[in-house]
């Protein structure tokens, strides 16, 4: 999967950069109707207004389009052949054909207006949101099913986040450049009705202000010991970016040559990528234990040997779940006898604590209470309560009545038991 998913991010960065190789060549309408090529084939034919060459590179790009389509397609073939499925990936994937389809349509718009800038700068931008979608993917096929844990402080996941909103305005800031400037894909095609110099300087006030956050990232991520990748990332986005304001004021002095135009998109693209790196190494989600996958499926019951308790009765059980989880468990017995009496397993869940599994009819929780920092896990199952509904005035009532002396509610115990590692519920009170 993950190699599909790789292959897809080359793909649709291989066919952003043709697409910017169609415009400075001034081919843009090299095809001038579509989806057929000339209003009378779908493959190019003599024309008296467009040459061989620029027909030749238009219908190059639109042919491109079908083997990014392919790929997106072997891509979501394979995230629903997986076993066991994981749903998250087949929704990422199915993001990859139906953002190719909506891009070629959108192409046709392009050809349609005559490359009016708006709709070319748009044209772009789709290509950087469906480079982000395969990137996501080609990231979650190489993690597990896990909540997402991140490996650096809270706020330092939070500049990656804002490093990453600052590159897309950078993004936009540049097509609005391009739009402005030469190089539209042909004569007849229009541009903004902006000075080259005003929004030129606009983007590299941006560039500087993405530096500044690559930098401080980088070194907030080596001053707190960051995981290595999460450092490698940032060093390469700053190497990228360093690179790339060389190409962008070189080309800025010479006139904007088109070569130089070009390769400043494949530039952007790949700044683009390494963004969407940073930000994916700044988390990891680990894989679920086989055993803890089919948990939820059945209740933990009581050990044998313990008498239960008379129904109505409020009974405290501390324990450990099969992923080594620590409980506490507070229930009435239920009144039925074909009813099941226990507490199901937990699942690895968010703030890296767990989430309940199923529960029997007649118990819920009531109130749920994580304490990582602790250690502890307090679950209070109420008999009628639903699952993930706070305690209301009449459930603490039938709680409190419930109990064995009707006093105060018992205490949560913190930490494992002594000597009752790794084992069933053991009553405690």
């Amino acid at each position: 999967m993950s190699l599909w998913a790789l292959l897809s991010v080359i793909a649709n960065a291989g066919i952003t950069v043709t697409g910017a190789a169609v415009r400075v060549t001034g081919s843009g309408l090299g095809c001038p109707t579509w989806p057929r090529c000339t209003p009378d084939s779908f493959v190019p034919v003599a024309h008296p207004e467009h040459s061989w060459v620029n027909m030749g590179i238009e219908f190059g790009n639109r042919l491109l389009a079908f083997v990014v389509l392919a790929v997106a397609a072997m891509c979501l073939l394979t995230a629903i052949r997986m076993a066991p499925r994981r749903r998250d990936l087949v929704r990422l994937a199915w993001l990859q054909p139906a953002g190719v389809v909506a891009q070629a349509l959108w192409g046709g718009l392009v050809v349609r207006s005559a490359l009016n800038p708006v709709t070319v700068s748009v044209h772009f931008l789709i290509s950087i949101g469906l480079i982000a979608a395969c990137w996501l993917l080609y990231a979650r096929s190489r993690e597990g099913d896990a909540p997402a844990r991140s490996v650096v402080h809270r706020d330092i996941r939070r500049l990656g986040h804002v490093l990453l909103a600052a590159v897309a305005v950078l993004l936009v800031a540049g097509v609005v450049v391009t739009g402005t400037g030469p190089h539209s894909g042909d004569a007849l095609a229009s541009r903004f009705d902006f000075d080259i110099e005003t929004v030129a300087r606009l983007h590299a006030d941006i560039v500087y202000v993405v530096v500044g956050l690559t930098f401080a990232l980088l070194f907030a991520l080596h001053v707190t010991g960051a995981p290595r990748p999460a450092r490698a990332a940032a060093v390469g986005l700053l190497v990228i970016e360093l690179a790339q304001g060389v190409i962008g004021y070189t080309q800025y002095f010479l006139a904007v040559p088109a070569f130089l135009v070009g390769l400043h998109v494949l530039g952007a693209t790949v700044v683009w990528i390494g963004a969407l790196r940073v930000v994916t190494s700044l988390r990891v989600r680990d894989e679920v234990p086989a055993e803890a996958q089919g948990a939820s499926a059945a209740p933990v019951p009581l050990p044998a040997d313990h008498p239960p308790p008379e129904a109505g009765s409020m009974a405290r059980y501390v324990g450990h779940s099969p992923t080594g989880a620590r409980y506490t468990f507070h229930a009435i017995r239920p009144p039925y006898p074909h009813q099941p009496y226990g507490d199901a397993p937990r699942l690895p869940g968010r703030r890296g604590g767990e989430r309940a599994g199923h529960r029997p009819a007649d118990l819920g929780v009531d109130r749920e209470r994580e304490s990582p920092r602790r250690g502890g896990h307090a679950w209070v199952a109420v008999q009628g309560a639903r699952l993930g509904h706070r305690a209301g005035p009449r459930r603490r009532a039938v709680r409190r009545a419930a109990e064995p002396d009707a006093g105060q509610a018992p205490r949560h115990r913190r930490g494992p038991l002594p000597g009752r590692q790794g084992q069933g519920p053991a009553p405690v009170g």
